[in-house]
């Protein structure tokens, strides 16, 4: 039971990587588009609380602390900046290694 969990959780962080690169990407067509932005923020709020509860704290903690750089732009409402697409999207690759 605990395997297809873990198997599950797999699956679906993969998933929600794939759409976070896609939601990164149309932010880098539209810095503009707080729809992207706060989808972009969604996927990493909720691999943030996965991998707490399965027990990758290391994830969970690298997960919020780009979670956080994300909010602070939705929260000031700032474009997103090439640096921080491109920050995104090497975390992106961090988390899913």
């Amino acid at each position: 039971m605990a395997d297809k969990l873990l198997e599950t959780f797999f699956e679906e962080s993969r998933e929600l990587l794939d759409g976070l690169e896609a939601e990164l990407l149309a932010l880098e067509a539209d810095p503009n588009d707080s729809d992207n932005l706060n989808a972009a923020f969604r996927v990493l709020h909720t691999i943030k609380g996965s991998a707490g509860m399965f027990g990758f704290e290391n994830v969970g903690k690298f997960a919020h602390q780009v979670e956080a750089a994300l909010d602070r732009f939705r929260a000031e409402k700032l474009p997103a900046t090439q640096d921080l697409i491109d920050a995104v999207l090497q975390s992106r690759d961090l988390i899913k290694a």
